[in-house]
């Protein structure tokens, strides 16, 4: 053991003190060792590395805890003769530079001076707050990338409602028309029994006496028919509204009952359908949105996932949007909550609200229809059903929505139809959709409103239209005047626009601007105005006489006016050739200063003598 362990001792001694010469591959015979071949086959498997393999176990151990050393250039001594031979290789290859690589050299140095400049100068010419976008310019940016944005999605399958160029709605064609609502069987519905008499009559009026009740009908000039109507009343304290109503109705500058108002409010309080025929602008709305409030006012309240109590139906969307504002205005005294549904609105924000539940609902047929269709609300807690411009809804196309609307409706509900005309298909619309109803006309179906006055100006061309409504323009619209710049389709629809100056008793302002051409239409125009007691210019008279309608209509029949007069007996027609000779103008002579003429100015004096008595 002493032996073995003096040999390793001195071993590791020798290896410490002198480093051992290599090894020779070769043998004396001239042959490759064993460790030569191991040492190559080493080499080859690791990549041919010159690293020497570890000869024992101690090697090798201590070899993983070395560093690997890089190999080292070999550097000569400063002053020997290979240092000296390298300094003037060097030099000698300095001296021989290459001519084209300075010449790129300089070109390279004189660019990078030149761009070291440019970005120097423009950055001291930058302003940030010009050059950067601010938020008004990003605003713009976005709006010209994103056209639509903002904009309700457009509603194929219910388009918006067109208008010509009067500003009346076009009736849809054929291919936009809305589907009715299919037939409904009522005998399978359940339905709750409500209460809908909400009326106890005043004192006063209980003693009025059936003469002093045709004397206030006569002066209201309104006719009524039907089974037991209620007596009319003649102020707002007859109504038996509760004071918190009252107040509201003060509030919103109401002194007196209209005539439609008392007749009508006292019916729909009693719970009776009512048929109302009246001029527009007569105070229709507060007639059927007062007695709707108590009705529903006095129902159980909506809960989420139920219809309203109350649908109020209106031919367009500004009509639908003017009475909701109206009816907002009283439903705030029971806390009621009031939507409305019509073509053009978001019907996503809609079906929301109905959803939620509203106690009432003033909507478009279509647009209504859409929703039930999709399950957004339903018809069966309606018991107070409101159409309000049934003739203008008729005249757009909607009969088969809205008798759709009124079937889905049970049958024992309180139906309210108001018209300012009253047509046949009106007529069997109310017969098919009211039970027992009272009808209650104000004035002549038809008839212009009294309380706006009618200026109707007879020019010669488009052009002197243009130039007279561009001068006015101001005048006009800070007076809140309606001009009728083209002639509407027929009296019905000039009463329905004269009719949105003079509201709920206020006096108004109407123009109406003719033309030689609107010849047929004029004679319509003298009798709207004579019926409502205004002045006929000459040379719109004179002007109507060129149709031969109206001039066989005027000199032929007795009109059932009292203030129109005829020629008389023993007076010849005007020929129809010195009418056609005649010009229509401003300030031109009249056509005839015959007996007839005089006669009508006659009596027109007469009957503003003895209105002015009156």
């Amino acid at each position: 053991m002493s032996g073995f362990y003096y040999a390793d001792i001195h071993s590791n001694n020798k290896r410490h003190n002198a480093v051992p010469p290599p090894t020779s591959g070769l043998s004396k015979q001239g042959y490759s060792t064993m460790n030569a071949i191991s040492q190559n086959a080493l080499s080859a498997a690791w990549g041919g590395t010159s690293r020497k393999r570890a000869t024992t176990e101690d090697e090798y151990f201590e070899e993983d805890d070395e560093e690997a050393i890089p190999d080292l250039a070999y550097i000569p001594a400063p002053g020997s003769p290979t240092r000296i031979e390298m300094e003037k290789k060097r030099q000698e290859e300095e001296e021989e530079d290459d001519p084209l690589d300075a010449y790129m050299a300089g070109i390279e140095k004189q660019m990078k001076n030149q761009s070291e400049k440019s970005s120097t100068s423009q950055q001291a010419g930058v302003r940030n707050d010009l050059e950067e976008e601010d938020v008004e310019e990003s605003y713009y940016r976005y709006m010209e990338e994103n056209p639509n944005a903002g904009l309700a999605p457009v509603d194929e399958e219910f388009p918006d409602l067109e208008y010509d160029e009067d500003g009346n709605p076009i009736a849809p064609d054929k291919k936009k028309i809305i589907d009715p609502l299919p037939p409904i069987d009522h005998s399978e519905i359940e339905y709750k029994p409500f209460t809908k008499t909400f009326y106890d009559e005043h004192e006063e009026i209980k003693l009025l006496s059936d003469t002093a009740v045709t004397e206030l009908r006569k002066t209201f000039d309104i006719t009524v028919s039907g089974n037991s109507p209620p007596k009319p009343v003649s102020s707002f304290a007859h109504f038996s509204f509760d004071d918190k109503l009252l107040k509201a109705i003060i509030k919103a500058e109401y002194s007196t009952p209209t005539p439609i108002q008392a007749q009508a409010v006292p019916c729909a309080l009693l719970g009776r359908d009512v048929l109302g025929i009246a001029q527009t602008g007569s105070g229709k709305t507060a007639a059927f949105l007062w007695p709707l409030l108590k009705h529903v006012a006095a129902q159980k309240p909506v809960e989420e996932g139920e219809g309203p109590v109350a649908l109020i139906l209106a031919p367009t969307r500004e009509l639908a949007l003017q009475i909701y504002n109206e009816a907002r205005k009283f439903a705030k005294v029971y806390d009621l909550k009031v939507i409305c549904a019509y073509g053009g609105g978001s019907k996503w924000e809609q079906s929301l609200a109905l959803k939620e539940g509203a106690d009432i609902v003033v909507a478009t047929p279509g647009r209504i229809i859409d929703h039930i269709k999709s399950g957004s609300t339903n018809l069966q807690r309606v018991t107070f059903l409101v159409l309000d411009e049934a003739d203008r809804m008729f005249e757009l196309g909607f009969e088969p929505q809205v008798r759709s609307v009124c079937n889905h409706v049970r049958p024992d509900r309180q139906t309210l139809l108001f018209s300012a005309t009253f047509r046949k298909r009106i007529e069997k619309l109310a017969k098919d959709a009211l039970t027992n109803p009272i009808r209650i006309s104000q004035g002549i179906t038809g008839q212009a409103n009294e309380d706006v006055t009618q200026y109707v100006l007879l020019l010669s061309n488009q052009e002197s239209k243009r130039e007279w409504l561009f001068t006015k323009l101001v005048e006009l619209l800070s007076a809140g005047t309606v001009v009728n710049y083209d002639i509407a389709r027929d009296i019905d629809t000039h009463t329905h626009r004269i009719g949105r100056t003079g509201r709920a008793g206020t006096q108004g302002t109407a123009y109406t601007l003719l033309t030689p051409r609107d010849k047929e239409f004029a004679g319509h125009i003298v009798k709207n105005l004579e019926a409502a007691h205004q002045d006929v210019p000459q040379e719109v008279l004179e002007l109507a006489l060129q149709s031969s309608w109206f001039r066989k209509q005027r000199y032929k029949k007795k009109d059932h006016n009292p203030n129109i007069g005829g020629l008389g007996l023993g007076f010849k027609e005007i020929s129809t050739r010195s009418l056609a000779n005649s010009s229509p103008s401003n300030s031109g002579p009249p056509v005839s200063k015959g007996p007839a003429t005089d006669r009508l100015s006659a009596m027109k004096a007469a009957f503003k003598t003895q209105y002015q008595n009156q």
